[in-house]
């Protein structure tokens, strides 16, 4: 599928379509200058927010580089499962949990679906299985979040 995406959109220069927010569109993704199926969030001026239902990424781009999907694109499932961490509270050290993650042999695990978006929690394979809020502890104060509405977990 994604080839053939790439193979229909790589020249193609839009000049007459405007999507309205919650469109299915193949987008343009300025990393790799490659076509991907897109969702559109909300469109300003000339160029639309996105996010990339395969990925999860978001990005705005140019209506120029906005096409509509063709149907049967619309055929494939999205790829991308929306996630959330649980018990990770918002004040989490980005940064950080960022290079927890991106160097190491990270699990996900499913615990449970809530409003169609899945809360999760990672741990280290390298490291006992060490839940990654708990690396998170060791280097920041970090408050957890309770997610049964109260102080226990």
């Amino acid at each position: 599928m994604q080839i053939e995406i790439n193979e229909l959109y790589a020249d193609a220069r839009n000049t007459s379509f405007k999507p309205k927010s919650g469109d299915f569109v193949c987008a343009k993704f300025s990393m790799d200058n490659s076509f991907y199926r897109a969702r559109v969030e909300n469109i300003v001026g000339n160029n639309c927010d996105v996010t990339f239902v395969d990925y999860g990424n978001k990005e705005t781009i140019p209506l120029s580089d906005i096409h509509p999907m063709e149907r049967k694109f619309m055929n494939y499932p999205q790829f991308g499962i929306e996630c959330g961490l649980l018990a990770y509270p918002p004040a989490t050290p980005v940064e950080k949990l960022q290079s927890l993650i991106s160097e190491n042999s990270i699990r996900a695990t499913m615990v449970k679906e809530d409003n169609k978006k899945w809360l999760i929690t990672l741990t280290e394979d390298f490291n006992g299985n060490v839940a990654i809020l708990e690396l998170l502890r060791q280097h920041e104060t970090v408050v957890p979040r309770s997610i049964h509405g109260n102080d226990t977990f």
